[in-house]
């Protein structure tokens, strides 16, 4: 069924709520055509942190997180969305289990949000807040005619009014890898190690999440660290192997030449990497 193409406007239609569902849906079926659909890892966390005083009390908690989901959907909380409410764990059979962020699937027939947020399964929470407006109308003030000293004319600045909205953030939830339902979407973002009888949470450190930025992981860059001072290490080495030959006046064979040009050139490239403030996982791979 053909559900996501463009509305057809014209003179004297009566817009209602449909027209703006059906112009979103033809919207997100261009951008994912362009993105995720030629794209087959465009998805994964760009920023994590966890809540330390809630793995102290047994329960997993986000201080704030933000991404892209395998279907294009954006999160970014809690500077935009909400943030999912902790988990509890309890049981010691939970350890070694990953910790996923599961965000549920649009279904064409079902709907995305209630306003009165009586679908606990929704894929978004309604909330309201206060949103300032952008364009400030002085077709209808005089206000301006009124100031005659040019640098306060200049520097002049208008608080804008504001109007409440009903927006609607992505449903976020927390929960064990495995154990989501056929309308959500998984992404892996820690690891248990550890549960005291206190019921204190230890994450496992080296775990690196589905992300789209590994450069601020640690184990990534330890190992980028560890690459580079051992390439560094080696074409000193055979620069003294060189050095040498010149005093010396001795042959060296063609592999030893090839080793120097190749360990120079993986040297740029590694060191590069390792400035960079946003690397791919398979950019690195590749």
């Amino acid at each position: 069924m053909a559900n996501k193409l463009k509305v057809a406007w014209f003179d004297g239609l009566n817009i209602g709520q449909t027209h703006f569902e059906q112009q979103e849906r033809f919207f997100n079926r261009n951008i994912d055509l362009k993105t995720i659909n030629i794209y087959s890892n465009l998805y994964g966390i760009i920023d994590l942190e966890f809540s330390q005083e809630m793995l102290l009390q047994g329960k997993i908690a986000l201080s704030k997180i933000s991404g892209i989901a395998q279907d294009g959907s954006i999160f970014n909380a809690p500077e935009q969305d909400l943030l999912p409410e902790p988990i509890e764990i309890n049981y010691e059979s939970l350890i070694d289990s990953v910790v996923v962020l599961k965000i549920p699937i649009g279904v064409t027939d079902i709907a995305d949000l209630s306003l009165r947020n009586t679908f606990p399964n929704s894929k978004f929470i309604c909330l309201r807040n206060s949103i300032a407006l952008r364009n400030y109308d002085d077709s209808k003030s005089n206000v301006m005619d009124k100031i005659e000293d040019e640098y306060e004319l200049e520097n002049l600045t208008f608080t804008q009014e504001k109007k409440d909205l009903l927006l609607a953030s992505l449903r976020l939830k927390l929960g064990i890898l495995g154990n989501s339902t056929p309308d959500e979407l998984e992404l892996p973002i820690a690891k248990i190690k550890n549960i005291d009888i206190n019921k204190k949470i230890e994450l496992e450190s080296d775990f690196i999440p589905t992300c789209l930025n590994i450069s601020k992981i640690s184990t990534i860059r330890s190992f980028l660290e560890e690459i580079i001072f051992s390439i560094n290490q080696h074409k000193k080495v055979l620069s003294n192997v060189f050095k040498g030959i010149d005093q010396t006046k001795n042959t060296l064979d063609f592999s030893t030449f090839l080793s120097l040009n190749l360990l120079k050139k993986w040297y740029l490239i590694f060191s590069h990497l390792s400035k960079k403030d946003k690397i791919h996982p398979e950019f690195l791979y590749e």
